[in-house]
């Protein structure tokens, strides 16, 4: 009996070192997708790249894709387009296939992200391998928006009195959106309440800026030669949007600040003082003047204008 018992403890003990060692297997799912990820700046374009859902294919059907099919995004975020601002140019249909290697090719979709959007789009596909297998993907799009305090361009000016914009100001703001040099852009005019956008101010071209027109960088109708002329009764800030175009025609937003300062007064010289007797001439010396006009401008008087007033003894 008590040989029967060691060997019942044997059996059990067997048993439990059995289960004990079995290795615990876990399976991932076949048909999830690597999410492709992208990033772009808020009005701006992201191209896709063919290779990267060939990638995402390979890794779980160990074959190459065949073709895919978009689920579309909110429009509040942004829209995806075949061939954008190609010939061909239209947007993406859910009901279509895009393939890799072949006509209609992923490499030919980009997602143009809305100019007022900031943060994460996430778009699902459908993948099918070159033998019909198909899979599920994602890809999430990060979208910054744009920092227009940073990116504002500043000037100031006098009422009455014109500035001058500078391409290189411009230029500047388009290569750390875009990455690339400046094209030309076209203005929003002001309120001429409060100025009026020129170009050629004070040559023989002068005209007023059209909202129309481009004005271009390193180029022939420059924007150095566009100046804001300010009101002679406008004392304030005032701010001109403008529409930027790269080289390559990638659009951006921009803004001119503009401070405007009443300058009526700063020009008023300190009192000058002569003294006579009743009944005779006193002589106004320039000397007196030319001292305060060069106190308030650095450059010598060329004329004055009097006003006659009442004395009284």
């Amino acid at each position: 009996m008590q040989s029967n018992l060691k060997k019942h403890i044997s059996i059990i003990l067997s048993m439990m070192m059995v289960t004990l060692f079995v290795p615990t297997v876990s399976f991932a799912s076949s048909n999830n997708a690597d999410t492709i990820k992208y990033s772009v700046d808020a009005g701006d374009n992201v191209d896709f790249h063919e290779g990267d859902f060939n990638k995402v294919c390979k890794e779980l059907k160990d074959e190459n894709l065949k073709y895919v099919k978009f689920t579309l995004p909110s429009s509040s975020k942004g829209v995806l387009y075949y061939d954008y601002k190609g010939k061909d140019e239209a947007k993406v249909s859910s009901s279509k296939k895009y393939y890799y290697d072949d006509d209609l090719s992923i490499d030919d979709v980009s997602f143009l992200a809305d100019d007022d959007y900031d943060g994460t789009v996430t778009i699902s596909y459908e993948g099918y391998d070159k033998d019909g297998n198909e899979f599920s993907g994602e890809i999430k799009i990060t979208v910054e928006g744009s920092d227009s305090d940073a990116d504002t361009i500043e000037y100031s000016v006098n009422s009455g009195d014109n500035v001058d914009f500078h391409e290189d100001d411009f230029n500047k703001v388009c290569k750390k959106l875009k990455k690339e040099n400046l094209k030309y852009v076209k203005f929003t005019l002001p309120s001429s309440s409060k100025g009026v956008l020129y170009y050629d101010y004070d040559g023989k071209n002068k005209a007023k800026v059209s909202d129309s027109k481009k004005y271009y960088y390193d180029e022939d109708l420059s924007i150095d030669d566009v100046s804001f002329l300010a009101d002679d009764d406008y004392d304030g800030t005032l701010t001109i949007s403008y529409k930027g175009y790269d080289k390559n025609e990638n659009e951006f937003s921009g803004k001119i600040s503009i401070a405007v300062k009443d300058d009526h007064d700063a020009g008023t010289a300190d009192t000058i003082y002569f003294s006579g007797i009743e009944g005779s001439n006193v002589s106004f010396l320039d000397t007196y003047f030319n001292k305060r006009c060069e106190e308030l401008t650095g450059n010598s008087l060329n004329y004055g204008d009097c006003e006659k007033k009442s004395v009284k003894y």
